[in-house]
């Protein structure tokens, strides 16, 4: 299926959280592909490492 988002929004809603690796990713050989050039063609983060649940930490299940 088609995202309702850029393919690149993958990779900085990623950064939000894991921005050493974020870094990594934006110089490597499909981080540079896909950011700078937009291709299709490369994976993302979640094409390698899959998502997982995205919860606000603000919320009532982050608290003791």
């Amino acid at each position: 299926p088609v995202p309702n988002e850029p393919r690149e929004r993958i990779s900085y809603t990623c950064e939000q959280c894991h921005s050493t690796i974020f870094e990594e990713y934006a110089s490597s050989v499909h981080g540079e592909a896909l950011l700078s050039e937009s291709n299709p063609d490369v994976p993302t983060c979640i094409n390698c490492h899959e998502v997982h649940n995205i919860t606000d930490p603000t919320t009532a299940l982050f608290r003791i």
